[in-house]
């Protein structure tokens, strides 16, 4: 019995929804579990049946007329591509409403205060319809269930009496009370449906407002990325991670995963700008807020490897467009240029034009300054990230990243000692490619570049030069590139990044810096070399070209912009010297190029000269001009170009090789005598041959009357004296009378020597020798020096007897000579002039 009773106990606490058989009040006694469906036992009458049926069947919502908005009654429900069963979920009126499904789909849009708005009016609604339903349970389910109480313990007494052994009795009597509680049910039924709903609702009111951070939180952090608030969204996000991690309901962790979608997104994009920062409120600030979204890679770490891998490569890549452009630029000068350009290297002397080379040589020294630039762009952006490296590694950085959001004992907020070494050694790595890539270039030769420069072997050693490019050209372009060079690699040297990278850096700058000087140097030699083609031969009023003017020039531009280039202000070190000035080693090598240039000019000078005098088609006059010219111009160089680059020189260098008994002063003497020797040497050569021939043709023996003439061959040979002197004087005054003198002396010389080669004079023949020697010595006059004068008398002593009565000779000849002298006056006064 006590089983039967527990059982009955059970199903009418079930049908009643009710906690105790006894309630007292709605709050206490009412069970809140849902029952949706009212089910019977097999064995009970149709009616019943029916009954059920009724009480399960759902809404005719048909005949309701248009659902409304249980929050916004003001609304009707309509949602497109609802069919009318799914819009019974979202009606309030229907057995099958569901509550999440009407949030989900009716108000997905709404913010957390339009959801707020309308529970607000259905709980109003709510607590208006739940006092007249408290009033109806009041007034006829507790009264019935108390009926039903009492009838419970009467049939109770009568299980335990005497007449509950009547089963037939009993069987009457409990029918009757389920016949009761089947009515009680018809009543009470719809009143609890209608709670439960009301009831299901409410929790999910309250279950919404409870979690409506979590439901408004994808929207907000999404409002968030739009206005770029990163501070507040990463306060939400931390804040409800936390409560997150003690609520893991099915409902919270879906919208959770949202969260972190949107999470992730933000993650992304300061992964994105992390890559693409260059300052240091950026970077940092990406690092931070990814540390606060407890990322699982070090963001410091990351950054470091990945800005100094893309330093690298963008390094290389710059290098490589750049040189490339400059290969290009240089074989079209193979295909244009078979020399160096004269034109514009004759200009600088002028100084009609700034442009000092060859227009597409000047090309490839502009494209190679720009490329330099640029590559130094790129080491100044290496040097300032890695600034913000050293941050890092001595622990300033990590102190400005520290947050509430981070823990302070995270180990992305420092660096340990192996993680450091790891760092420098990625940072030399960067170096050792920076040098790589410097030493190639300046160690580079037109064989290494695939240039094939034919007729410029000199050049060909230096691929970091313009092909045919001149000194001039050079020593305005070049030290602009050193320039540039020398502060890439003092910058890099400051980093400190490793001792062995110092040691590197300052290795390849004293290697660059002695290429670019061979380079300018072996520039300067072939101007040196060319230099001659200057010459046009115009005479200046100083008797000279100007030749040795722009000698003088080219020298003292090119000493000065080699002292710019090799004593220009060192790039500061503050640390450590990377770049330093010349050694001692560069410094005399620049002092032996320097004096060895002139010998180099000196033989380029002559060498015009030389050129001509192999030429037919240039006249015999015309090269005894030149000659005389270069004469001249040697003597220019002698007495003021040399002095005055050694002058300039020894300014810029600090030396003292003006005092010094230099090679190039007993030099230019002996290529002034050489010169000298040269066209003297024609003329002697011309006289020789006129006098020879004329002694010799004559039969001094069988001259038989006395002379009524003097002979040819001396006036031949005064008019070439007649002709040396005019293009002497029409070069310069200053080389005449020493020229006139020695071919004088040298025409007695030969006088002297051609007579003793005669054997038998006779008397009328000594007087035809008197009469030319006489004539030639009264005409050539003050160009007689002592040696002439003795030459003379040795010819006399020579061909005199002592049988001989010279004053009858004198006598007999001296109104000829006078004669003879009296009608050349006026031709052959340049002797006395």
């Amino acid at each position: 019995m006590a089983a039967i009773q527990a059982d009955e106990t059970h199903e009418m606490l079930t049908a009643y929804q009710l906690k105790t058989l006894n309630p007292q009040s709605w709050e206490s006694s009412i069970d809140n579990e849902v029952v949706t469906e009212f089910t019977h036992r097999e064995g009970e009458d149709t009616a019943y049946d029916m009954f059920l049926e009724f009480v399960n069947r759902d809404f005719d919502l048909s005949k309701s007329g248009k659902p409304v908005d249980a929050l916004n009654p003001s609304r009707t429900l309509q949602v497109d591509g609802i069919d009318g069963g799914d819009l019974a979920k979202l009606n309030t009126l229907s057995k099958r409403f569901n509550p999440k499904q009407f949030l989900k789909v009716v108000h997905a849009k709404d913010s957390f205060d339009q959801l707020k708005h309308g529970l607000e009016v259905l709980d109003d609604s709510l607590d208006y319809k739940n006092k007249e339903l408290q009033q109806l349970i009041e007034r006829e389910a507790i009264q019935f269930v108390r009926s039903k109480s009492g009838l419970d313990s009467i049939l109770q007494q009568f299980q335990t009496g005497d007449i509950g052994k009547n089963d037939e009795g009993l069987k009457n009597l409990k029918a009757s009370v389920n016949a009761a509680a089947k009515e009680g049910t018809l009543l009470v039924k719809p009143v609890i449906s209608s709670k439960q709903k009301i009831i299901r609702l409410k929790q999910s009111i309250e279950f919404i407002e409870k979690k409506k951070g979590f439901f408004d939180l994808p929207k907000q952090l999404k409002t968030y990325l739009q206005d770029q608030d990163y501070d507040n969204f990463v306060h939400d996000y931390k804040q409800n991670k936390a409560l997150k991690e003690k609520d893991n309901s099915r409902t919270i962790s879906r919208v959770w995963e949202e969260v972190e979608e949107i999470a992730d997104t933000y993650k992304r994009k300061l992964w994105s700008d992390l890559n693409t920062s260059d300052k240091s409120d950026d970077f940092l600030r990406s690092i931070k807020k990814l540390m606060e979204l407890d990322v699982i890679d070090n963001p410091v770490l990351l950054w470091i490897d990945i800005n100094t891998k893309k330093s690298t490569v963008n390094f290389i890549e710059t290098f490589s467009r750049y040189h490339e452009k400059t290969l290009n630029l240089q074989i079209n000068i193979l295909s244009t240029l078979i020399s160096p350009d004269l034109y514009n290297f004759k200009k600088f002397f002028t100084g009609n034009s700034q442009l000092l080379d060859s227009p597409i040589v000047t090309e490839v020294w502009l494209m190679l300054g720009k490329m330099w630039e640029v590559l130094k762009a790129e080491v100044l952006d290496f040097v300032a990230f890695w600034h913000h490296v050293e941050n890092f590694m001595n622990g300033s950085y990590f102190q400005r990243l520290r947050s509430g959001y981070i823990d302070n004992n995270s180990p992305f907020l420092r660096l340990e000692d192996y993680e450091i070494e790891e760092i420098r050694a990625k940072g030399q790595d960067h170096v050792v490619q920076i040098i790589k890539k410097l030493a190639d270039f300046f160690h580079s030769t037109h064989l290494s570049l695939n240039l094939d420069v034919k007729g410029e072997a000199s050049l060909a050693s230096y691929g970091f030069i313009p092909p045919f490019t001149n000194s001039l050209s050079t020593l305005k372009y070049l030290p602009g590139i050193a320039g540039n060079v020398s502060e890439m690699l003092n910058e890099l040297g400051q980093l400190s990044i490793t001792t062995k990278s110092i040691e590197m850096l300052r290795g390849l700058s004293l290697e660059i810096n002695e290429r670019i000087i061979s380079a300018v140097c072996t520039a300067w030699v072939n101007d040196c070399h060319t230099i001659y083609r200057l010459e046009d031969w115009a005479r200046l009023d100083s008797g000279e070209t100007s030749l040795p003017n722009s000698i003088l020039q080219f020298e003292t531009h090119v000493v000065e912009k080699i002292g710019e280039l090799l004593f220009t202000k060192l790039p500061e070190g503050k640390d450590v010297q990377i770049v330093r000035y010349p050694s001692k080693k560069i410094l005399t090598g620049v002092q032996i190029q320097f004096l060895g240039s002139f010998d180099i000019l000196l033989e380029s000078m002559i060498k015009k000269v030389i050129e001509e005098i192999h030429d037919p088609k240039i006249s015999k006059h015309l090269k005894t001009h030149h000659q005389l010219l270069t004469l001249l111009n040697i003597k220019k160089m002698s007495s003021t170009v040399v002095p005055t680059s050694i002058d300039k020189f020894d300014a810029v260098f600090e030396t003292k090789l003006r005092s010094e008994n230099l090679e190039i002063y007993s030099l230019l003497t002996k290529m002034e005598h050489t010169i000298l020797d040269t066209y003297m040497g024609e003329q002697k050569k011309a006289i020789s041959t006129i006098l020879q021939r004329g002694i010799a043709s004559t039969d001094w023996a069988g001259i038989s009357s006395n002379p009524s003439k003097v002979s040819s061959f001396v006036y031949e040979a005064l008019n070439v004296l007649v002709t040396v002197h005019t293009g002497v004087v029409s070069v310069s005054t200053e080389l005449i009378g020493m020229i006139m003198r020695e071919l004088v002396e040298f025409v007695s010389a030969r006088l002297l020597e051609d007579f003793r080669n005669v054997t038998v004079f006779s008397s009328e023949g000594l007087g035809q020798v008197f009469l030319d020697v006489e004539f030639f010595k009264n005409i050539v006059g003050r160009s007689a020096t002592n040696a002439t004068l003795n030459n003379i008398k040795l010819i006399y002593k020579t061909i005199l007897t002592s049988n001989v009565d010279m004053n009858h000779i004198v006598a007999t000849n001296s109104e000829v000579l006078t004669g003879a002298l009296g009608a050349s006056s006026i031709e052959y006064t340049v002797f006395n002039s």
